[in-house]
């Protein structure tokens, strides 16, 4: 039976509790109750192991996945560490261009950027508008002081389960 289907019985059992007439109805159906919640017991030992088992795969996995992201990188870093290695041999050479059976190198310039060194002297008319930005935290941190909710805003606060 699933936990779905146990917690249902329960429900109906709690439900014919309240139509029972005499005390050995009640005790037939309290009997059921305490079994009924002995398996929802037994299921949530369960739930706990398969909780426990499925963390601890996705710990691995996150372990692992550090462990590629770190590998990728120090490749890449090669990557650009043997471009450099080439640009600079081709700008000693003064060479701009350089063909192999498997390619070309060409040395090319990227396009221009910048970089604000100190955005209080840059000129106002390249500051870009920004609309104001909501201060949740403030909000909640008000409500939970003086309990008043506010226009606009709708306060609510979710249910979960927890296991430890």
């Amino acid at each position: 039976m699933t936990l779905y289907e146990l917690a249902a019985d329960l429900r109906d059992l709690y439900e014919a509790l309240d139509e029972c007439e005499t005390d050995e109805q009640v005790n037939e159906l309290m009997d059921a109750a305490v079994t009924l919640g002995e398996n929802i017991r037994d299921k949530a030992e369960g739930y706990v192991k398969l909780m426990r088992t499925m963390q601890t795969d996705a710990d691995a996995l996150d372990s692992e996945i550090k462990r590629l992201q770190q590998r990728k990188k120090r490749r890449e870093d090669a990557v650009e560490r043997l471009k450099a290695r080439m640009l600079d041999a081709m700008r000693l050479a003064e060479v701009e261009k350089i063909e192999t059976p498997l390619g070309k190198w060409s040395r090319r310039f990227a396009p221009w950027s910048v970089t604000i060194t100190d955005p209080e002297e840059v000129p106002d008319i390249y500051l870009i508008p920004q609309p104001p930005t909501i201060d949740k935290r403030q909000i909640l941190s008000d409500f939970k002081r003086t309990g008043e909710a506010l226009p606009g805003c709708e306060f609510q606060q979710r249910e979960y389960v927890s296991f430890r």
